[in-house]
């Protein structure tokens, strides 16, 4: 089992005299990860939360975009030496959140999921 907590403080701003936040930045960003492996090392599940804060969508921070976390989850199983199956989920609560006015609100992605095949080339004695 491991555990990995980031967290990412960011005052990005223009010169005086405006000191207006940069667009796009936000101040606060973070996320957690919990990662299980199994003792036989073929099975590795994986689950996490990502945060940012509020941001400014434009230069003058008029158009303020609020903050949103994301939940996403991920597994992955050894099938032989090199090859291994994956799926992953980002956004597992399908939350809606703003990431853009322009000169409309815009959506973050809704849940998305991936799976496949993994092959490792690497050469194992």
């Amino acid at each position: 089992m491991r555990a990995e907590t980031a967290y990412l403080f960011a005052d990005s701003r223009f010169r005086a005299p405006t000191l207006a936040r940069i667009p796009q930045v936000p101040r606060h960003q973070g996320n957690a990860i919990l990662t299980w492996l199994s003792g036989d090392n073929k099975t590795l599940l994986s689950g996490g939360v990502r945060s940012f804060g509020m941001q400014f969508e434009d230069d003058v921070n008029l158009f303020r975009l609020p903050g949103y976390a994301t939940l996403q989850m991920s597994a992955r199983r050894t099938l032989t030496g090199s090859l291994s199956a994956f799926v992953t989920v980002e956004n597992l609560l399908n939350r809606e959140f703003l990431v853009a006015f322009n000169p409309l609100p815009n959506l973050g992605a809704p849940r998305l999921w991936r799976g496949g095949l993994r092959w490792d080339g690497r050469i194992r004695k």
